[in-house]
């Protein structure tokens, strides 16, 4: 299916040894939960970022060591909140949901990483990505 703007999915890996990833799923609609549950070796915390409130949930427990996996909420992006407003019956054309995942790092980390991401001068009608940056 050929799909009018693009969705993506980014990987940025810096040091293989560790195994450390991060990483941006994007999606228009239809999108889950990402399956964020909490079970007995997770604990979960809401972090404020640029592109808003987001809601963590990481394994092992502790916000010290490196994290075998982080996973957020889905975040919708400027675009996709002003298409929302628009009405509960619009399907979204430039707004996106974006959803972020990490593995090897810690979650102060991965928080520095997000806190490096803000809408970029100039791409506000930019498809693809919503107006963000993504490649802080």
């Amino acid at each position: 299916m050929k799909h009018q703007l693009p969705l993506y999915s980014i990987v940025y890996s810096n040091d293989p040894r560790r195994r450390g990833t991060f990483s941006i799923e994007s999606a228009r609609e239809g999108i889950g939960d990402r399956n964020i549950m909490v079970e007995e070796d997770t604990e979960e915390t809401e972090i404020q970022t640029p592109l808003g409130p987001m809601y963590l949930i990481y394994r092992p427990k502790g916000k010290d060591r490196r994290k075998d996996e982080i996973l957020t909420n889905w975040v919708s992006d400027a675009n996709m909140n002003a298409e929302k407003a628009k009405g509960a019956q619009n399907h979204p054309i430039l707004g996106r949901y974006h959803g972020f995942s990490a593995t090897g790092i810690t979650v102060a980390e991965f928080a520095k990483i997000v806190q490096s991401l803000h809408p970029h001068p100039g791409r506000e009608g930019c498809h693809a990505c919503g107006g963000a940056d993504l490649h802080a």
